[in-house]
């Protein structure tokens, strides 16, 4: 299915996948986790995971992302997820609570608030540097296409929107625990 690969910033589910594995992990000790990611319907949202409290039932939604370029500061944001069908990207039509960017080489997690984010960048992705992706095969057609994204500077991005929810350094969890 097409849209599997609609948000990813690693073209490589794999990756994908290991940052989903470490979020559920992370959230694991206050909610129920269920993976979504191979449903349409939450695909065509890009909700990748729902997170049920494990005390009241509430439940919230994440699209998880990826990112192994943390030493430059920015948010890759995604704005077309696939320059053959004009799709727009993750970044301005995710429908989930929360977007999660984990960061695998230094081990972080970003937590970002997903209709503030969503808002803010729809109103200011045109001052930010546009980067191509590299290119990926149509499910089905084998057409190639490309993802283009926004490099979005993290401090920047915190200053100017309340949408940072939080920072966790998941190293210093696993020597806490």
């Amino acid at each position: 299915n097409m849209s599997n690969n609609s948000c990813r910033f690693d073209s490589n589910d794999k990756d994908a996948e290991a940052a989903e594995k470490k979020v559920a992990e992370y959230f694991g000790k206050w909610y129920n986790v269920t993976s979504v990611r191979d449903v349409t319907e939450y695909q065509e949202m890009d909700i990748d995971l729902i997170l049920t409290d494990k005390k009241t039932g509430e439940q919230t939604t994440l699209e998880v992302k990826s990112d192994k370029t943390y030493q430059y500061g920015n948010f890759a944001m995604e704005h077309v997820s696939n320059d053959l069908k004009g799709t727009e990207g993750c970044f301005l039509k995710t429908e989930a609570d929360v977007i999660a960017i984990y960061y695998p080489l230094v081990n972080k997690l970003y937590l970002l608030d997903g209709p503030k984010t969503v808002k803010w960048f729809r109103e200011n992705q045109h001052r930010f540097p546009e980067r191509k992706n590299g290119t990926k095969k149509m499910y089905g057609t084998g057409e190639l296409y490309h993802s283009y994204f926004r490099l979005v500077n993290r401090q920047m991005f915190a200053k100017e929107t309340d949408a940072v929810i939080a920072i966790i350094d998941l190293n210093n969890l696993a020597q806490a625990s």
